[in-house]
């Protein structure tokens, strides 16, 4: 997949495939699943993208994107520190 996207010997392609996974995935997507929906619609009648909405929601913001991005950092620390033991 790294090849195919062109991300040999870039730090994207190191962490891309390492932040991309099921279990982040599934807690950001049942977390968005619990917020009301006159969030998601209050913020694209004032022109938010689909981005900016998940980006920029005060409840999404504080929960689910920093517990998904501690995950994913924890499990990039893991592999690296498994190998130097």
């Amino acid at each position: 997949m790294v090849n195919a996207l062109e991300m040999i010997d870039t730090y994207q392609g190191m962490i891309l495939p390492l932040a991309v996974n099921a279990v982040n995935f599934l807690l950001i997507y049942n977390y968005m699943l619990e917020l009301p929906r006159e969030l998601d619609e209050a913020a694209r009648v004032d022109g938010a993208k689909v981005w900016q909405v998940l980006c920029t929601s005060p409840c999404a913001r504080q929960a689910a994107i920093y517990s998904a991005t501690l995950l994913a950092f924890l499990s990039a620390w893991q592999n690296f520190t498994f190998p130097t033991c």
